[in-house]
């Protein structure tokens, strides 16, 4: 068995007081853009405990700001796995077709909806 040796930490570490409602909020966000599509994704979501990292990292007590903070985060480690456990996430053009979607809607305001399809762009 390996053996860690003590970290030290010079600061307390602490949580958001609103950690709870984070995580409610953020896995009823990712239900609405049909981010978890299966009973085993839900459980998958539940067990990454993405609001954690959110609530740790910005131990804040304003929840107006840390609501898109834990969905944009939890979008992202979505968009990972997605990336490293499918096929199509492996793929350049499905990467980049996806990348460029998503460009579009973050720069011109496109809204993205369940039935958005990347496609590759021309020139």
């Amino acid at each position: 068995m390996i053996q860690f040796p003590d970290l030290y930490c010079p600061c307390e570490p602490h949580l958001s007081p609103h950690f709870e409602t984070i995580e409610k909020s953020t896995m009823e966000w990712a239900q609405q853009f049909n981010l978890l599509t299966s009973a085993a994704a839900l459980e998958r979501f539940k067990k990454g405990k993405f609001a954690l990292l959110t609530a740790r990292a910005f131990p804040v007590d304003n929840l107006e700001a840390l609501l898109p903070i834990a969905d944009l985060n939890t979008w992202l480690f979505l968009f990972d796995d997605q990336c490293d456990e499918t096929l199509e996430g492996k793929t350049a053009a499905h990467l980049h077709a996806t990348t460029c979607l998503l460009m579009d809607a973050m720069i011109n305001g496109v809204s993205l909806g369940a039935d958005s399809t990347p496609r590759p762009r021309t020139r």
